[in-house]
């Protein structure tokens, strides 16, 4: 421990002396001025301590005995503190950047020292009052940087991303433990199918919102006994807790969701529910709603005021904007009639409605039958209840279509579904929802009790490795070389499970991966594929893929389908497949494989087809889907800003392979960035006053965050191509600072986003998915210290 010599005529100079020794004689060039004077009041609190001690050996008179004990417990604890002290200044010297100096010898070694001593700690040596312009530990502070000038804020950057890294590694072990409690210890095995004795737990895994239609679905189904028996005095409902739930949960307006498609959707599933339960009971109706709690009187306000809210929502809709992927065309039709078949009639008119029965899933009930027979998967299983009396349910009860877990479609309204169509109780499927819905989160009840879609944990996994994959990337770009943080290397070790994981996912799936983890019985998907297999080679490029299976599987001649033998496609797949193989073209290079031949099946047999044939098609659909308006849009998600951001990134990677750019209708770099300079120019005069943009949210914003990182992600990539742009570079600060407000909130609490942000991604009702969120939020606030800053003219 360092010794130190006290005495009363130079107490002042030897104050500095310590504090010049303890310090390591440096200059602190960026120190938060809280952590300055942290230190220096434990500086000052030791040096008391040692300070008195020195003063009673120097009196050399006897010592009391109780007053000698004090002392030296003081002296033991004075020598801890030191040492404390000086552990806890190392740290802020890391942490804040400490600038090594030549020792000032005139600040020790001068009568200046014990002004400048004296002048900064009062009486009793606690409060340090500096002058504005000195320090007792450096010289005076550089002169302010000259008008429009950026001042440095590379520090204060590496500051937050280091915070961004520990929100990443909570991230990550937050979506590991879902996935399973061992999953670090042993990643690849995780990716097996559950053991024998894990099927009676396992429900699957993702953070999802809840729905108030799946919530309306399982109210309607009755317990087995009522099944076999068929008796309205018999008659008890097998999740009682759901119907409750439709009386109790409900708006001003009636609806539980507000306006659009969603509480379309949701109200006619709880007008339906209400119905079926005054038919089914018959003569027994009061009784059975009072052993439910419940009383006419709350039953009959329930109901007209859902009827009422369904008439002014389905006036309001506009079918042409609903999405596909909702199923409206299959849901609507089924529940209008439905409802039309009760006493009296409930009859619902609103605009465009004979669209909607354009097509009267004659075609579709073909095809599900003819699916069923040749026991071949499907998607559509996901919307089974939309075919309950059109078909009998009991085909699809087969290990071909029920998931492990129990589950159909990875959807609690098809499950319900089976249990409401078919002839034969499924005991299974029952035990499946009774899980499900044991598991709901206490704070989202508000919106139902079980989710939209019951298991999206592969999805989820591609989405928020594909985020964070980029943050390591990043980090690693510029830091080439240099030590790495403990914190980063957990962050690291942490990713490279995850890939071992996606790795063991495409063994046990033969090559393709599907939307939900584990055997649920759907079709693969090319989404997630895509994304496991750019993840992968991107942390290791020597990783050889057989491309086959992947290439007949979801190409039709002109674009990637979703799945195969579907029609269905989305412009944000085929992005994630052109980045993979854009990316797979040059690792091939890079393992001599270069030119990249695939063989493909065709009527005339297999044929060697160059990897270009299916790059190029791809990027001109691409192309070929942005709107009048310069943006993209997409079935999976309501914002424009989720598919335009995963375009223009693509697009603008073009530029790094000139060859492939002009076999493309761009031709030229000057094509190309005319191009996407419209969108940029777009995205940026849509950008709100307080930085953010988009659909409002419940936190007095203007916009939300899930929108806001997804356009700073856009102009990042733009900020590649424009450096210079200022009015660029000046809407990322400004949109990282709306994202900043509330970082710490949206990482930390599960129930953020499902309570103060809006619902975007669409499925049968619009629905969030936090984590892959959070993932797009923490990318688009990391900075890489090699792009462009802008003027500080243009940063306010």
């Amino acid at each position: 421990m360092m010794q130190l010599e006290f005495d009363a005529d130079h107490a002042q100079l030897s104050r500095s002396m310590f504090v010049s020794r303890l310090l390591g004689q440096v200059h602190v060039r960026t120190i938060h001025p809280f952590m300055l004077d942290l230190v220096c009041n434990w500086l000052d609190c030791c040096f008391r301590f040692r300070s008195k001690m020195s003063s009673v050996n120097q009196n050399g008179s006897a010592i009391p005995t109780k007053k000698l004990n004090i002392l030296q417990k003081a002296q033991k604890k004075s020598g801890k503190f030191f040492m404390k002290t000086k552990n806890f200044y190392k740290n802020v010297k890391r942490k804040f950047h400490v600038k090594e100096t030549t020792p000032d010898s005139s600040l020790i070694n001068s009568q200046n020292a014990r002004d400048i001593s004296s002048a900064n700690y009062n009486s009793r040596g606690r409060n340090r009052v500096m002058p504005p312009s000195s320090s007792p530990f450096s010289p005076p502070p550089p002169p302010p940087p000259p008008p429009n000038q950026p001042p440095d804020l590379t520090n204060a950057q590496e500051i937050l991303n280091e915070e961004l890294v520990s929100h990443t590694n909570h991230l990550l072990e937050e979506m590991a433990r879902d996935i399973s409690p061992n999953f670090f210890r042993n990643p690849q095995q995780t990716a097996k199918r559950p053991a024998e004795d894990e099927k009676r737990h396992w429900i699957g895994f993702g953070d999802i919102s809840m729905s108030g239609y799946d919530t309306a679905w399982l109210s309607m189904v009755p317990e087995a006994q009522y099944k076999r028996i068929q008796m309205p005095s018999k008659f008890k409902l097998a999740f009682p807790e759901c119907f409750t739930w439709l009386i109790d949960v409900q708006h001003v307006e009636g609806g539980s969701n507000g306006f659009g498609y969603q509480s379309v959707s949701s109200a006619m599933a709880t007008l339906l529910a209400l119905g079926k339960f005054r038919i089914n009971t018959e003569s027994f109706f009061e009784e059975k709603l009072t052993e439910l709690g419940i009383s006419r009187e709350q039953y009959d306000h329930a109901f007209l005021r859902n009827e009422a809210f369904l008439r002014l929502a389905l006036n309001q809709w506009d079918i042409h904007e609903t999405s596909s992927a909702s199923g409206a065309e299959l849901i609507i039709p089924y529940h209008l009639t439905e409802l039309e078949k009760f006493e009296p009639p409930i009859t619902l008119e609103f605009p465009n409605q004979a669209e909607l029965f354009q097509d009267n899933n004659v075609n579709i009930l073909k095809d599900i039958f003819f699916l069923a027979e040749e026991h071949q998967r499907t998607t559509i299983l996901h919307w089974l209840e939309a075919f309950i009396g059109a078909m009998n349910l009991s085909y699809f009860q087969t290990s071909d279509f029920r998931a492990n877990n129990g589950s159909y479609g990875s959807s609690p309204a098809a499950t319900a579904a089976v249990l409401i169509g078919s002839d034969d109780w499924d005991n299974e499927a029952f035990k499946f929802l009774k899980r499900l819905l044991a598991k709901r989160p206490t704070f989202a009840t508000n919106f139902g009790l079980v989710p939209t879609i019951c298991d999206l944990g592969i999805f989820e996994a591609c989405a928020v490795l594909q985020s964070l994959g980029e943050i390591a990337m990043m980090n690693s770009r510029q830091k080439r070389g240099a030590s790495k943080s403990r914190i980063l290397r957990q962050m690291i070790a942490s990713l490279q499970c995850f890939i071992s994981y996606l790795r063991a996912l495409l063994i046990e799936q033969k090559g393709v991966l599907r939307s939900a983890s584990f055997d649920n019985k759907m079709p693969t998907s090319v989404d997630e594929t895509a994304i496991a297999y750019y993840l992968i080679t991107q942390f290791d490029p020597s990783y050889s893929i057989q491309l086959e299976p992947f290439i007949n599987d979801f190409w039709n001649g002109e674009y990637f389908l979703n799945s195969p033998d579907e029609e269905a496609f989305t412009t944000s797949s085929n992005v994630h497949i052109v980045q993979f193989l854009l990316a797979e073209r040059e690792n091939a290079k890079k393992r001599l494989e270069f030119p990249l031949d695939v063989d493909v099946d065709t009527e005339e047999g297999s044929k060697r087809v160059r990897i270009d044939c299916f790059i190029i098609p791809a990027l001109e659909f691409i192309r070929s889907q942005r709107s009048s308006q310069c943006i993209w849009t997409d079935h999976w998600h309501s914002s424009p800003w989720y598919t335009t951001m995963k375009s223009i990134q693509v697009l603008l990677s073009l530029q790094q392979n000139p060859k492939m750019l002009s076999k493309t209708s761009f031709k030229t770099k000057g094509d190309l960035l005319s191009f996407c300079r419209a969108t940029i120019d777009y995205a940026l005069s849509l950008q709100h006053a307080d930085g953010s943009w988009g659909e409002q949210s419940s936190v007095n914003a203007s916009g939300n965050m899930e929108e806001t990182s997804y356009v700073i992600r856009l102009l990042q990539a733009a900020s590649q191509s424009w450096p210079s742009d200022g009015v660029l570079i000046s809407a990322i600060y400004k949109g990282r600072n709306y994202l900043s407000q509330n970082l710490n909130e949206a990482m930390t609490e599960r129930s953020y986003f499902h309570l103060k942000e809006p619902y975007l991604w669409l499925n049968k009702v619009p629905y969030t998915l936090p984590r892959v969120i959070r993932a797009s939020v923490l990318l688009s606030m990391w900075d890489d210290s090699n792009a462009p800053r802008a003027s500080w003219e243009y940063i306010s």
